[in-house]
């Protein structure tokens, strides 16, 4: 995937505005896109540095493939940039999100610094890949600990239904050590308890959402407690989160339409959408969807 003509004294000009240039464009832009221009970066034989490298690993960290993963661990060693931590950090991601757990451990073992962000990146590797046991073994081991390595313990008894030992971890982390839960905690947390149903942990997040935060915790965290609520089967609990909510997207209406479609309250949500038309917020895919669905068995009667 990226190979590239052997480099030569006569062939090889290296552009560093060229090399600035093509580094911007993968960026900001999509993962595919960017695997071609990196494939055109190094057919023009261009100098890779760290910062090059390491944007191509963060676009690639999105694809999950599992051939891609080796193959960028090749060039990084190749291109002899393994002695930068930020590039083996992108690289262990990659490996994370190919499912290679095995790949992560390679890279973390032969990296001499390690940051508090590279055992992180193990961290949610060995969790995802080995289980609990195992990551909870590595979150022991760690020197240092970020807010990222408690949310991922966090999140992973909860989503193992483990609720004693989530709120044990959640109260060392905030009573214990003195981190505050940001809206990125906050969320991955809500959405945990919505998949495993965990409502008694979903409940105590809102009450520290409102404690710390107030009545207004903006919308990612609101919208998070809408879908909690709702998938936790209190739908009453998630209507009254969402209308005290002062600023709604189409992704809160979303998890407020789908919360009533899933409790069979289909006139609800009906008047939901033109609710949320009347207040100019524009439907996307999966809003129509439901209304439509909706409106057809109300055709048929309720």
């Amino acid at each position: 995937m990226f190979s590239s003509p052997p480099v030569t004294p006569s062939t090889h000009h290296p552009s560093p505005a060229l090399l600035h240039n093509y580094t911007a464009l993968i960026s900001d832009t999509n993962p595919n896109h960017a695997l071609c221009l990196f494939s055109e970066m190094r057919s023009l034989l261009l100098l890779l540095d760290p910062v090059s490298v390491l944007c191509i690993l963060t676009k690639c960290s999105h694809l999950g493939c599992v051939k891609m993963g080796s193959q960028l661990h090749a060039l990084v060693v190749k291109l002899g940039v393994s002695g930068y931590v930020r590039v083996c950090n992108a690289l262990m991601d990659v490996y994370v999100k190919c499912g290679l757990v095995g790949g992560v451990r390679r890279v973390f073992e032969d990296m001499g610094l390690k940051t508090v962000v590279s055992w992180t990146v193990v961290l949610e590797g060995v969790v995802k890949g080995e289980g609990l046991e195992n990551g909870r073994k590595v979150f022991d081991e760690m020197p240092e600990r970020n807010e990222v390595a408690w949310t991922v313990m966090i999140v992973g008894y909860v989503e193992n239904g483990m609720t004693r030992e989530a709120f044990e971890l959640l109260r060392e982390m905030i009573f214990g050590c003195g981190f505050v839960l940001n809206d990125v905690s906050l969320c991955s947390i809500l959405s945990a308890c919505s998949r495993s149903g965990d409502v008694s942990l979903g409940r105590w997040v809102h009450g520290y959402a409102v404690k710390e935060i107030g009545w207004d915790m903006g919308v990612m965290v609101g919208t998070g407690l809408v879908d909690m609520y709702a998938k936790c089967g209190r739908i009453g609990a998630a209507l009254v989160v969402f209308r005290n909510m002062p600023r709604r997207n189409v992704v809160a209406w979303n998890a407020m339409i789908g919360g009533l479609a899933m409790h069979g309250k289909g006139k609800d949500v009906v008047d939901m959408f033109d609710s949320m038309i009347g207040e100019g917020v524009s439907p996307d895919a999966n809003s129509l969807g439901r209304e439509r669905m909706w409106r057809r068995s109300a055709g048929e009667g309720w």
